[in-house]
């Protein structure tokens, strides 16, 4: 998503805060992370911006809605010519936004 993988994608029908971010890392979404690689838990009634924020609740992508058309970048396995277009446009964006030549 954007500059982020994200490998799969957690739902849950609450309002995420600090305390139970902490439990659900522990019990679900770092598991997840650890089969899955990297991820993002949607909290569809908000969330304190406090674990999006802070790097200690997991480095797990926190949202409150799924992410639109244009924020997603799917990978196309079986089209390597795309994929090497999508990357050099990326490496083209990054180093635009660094002041990069």
């Amino acid at each position: 998503m954007g500059r982020r993988v994200v490998n799969w994608i957690e739902s849950k029908a609450l309002f995420g805060d600090e305390e139970l971010h902490a439990r659900y890392l522990v019990e679900q979404l770092h598991p997840y992370w650890n089969r899955y690689g990297p991820g993002m838990v949607i909290y569809w009634h908000g969330f304190v911006e406090e674990i999006a924020e802070k790097k200690r609740f997991g480095g797990v992508l926190v949202r409150e809605a799924f992410p639109n058309k244009e924020e997603i970048i799917l990978f196309e396995p079986n089209d390597y010519e795309a994929e090497d277009r999508k990357t050099e446009a990326l490496i083209k964006e990054l180093r635009l936004e660094h002041h990069f030549t």
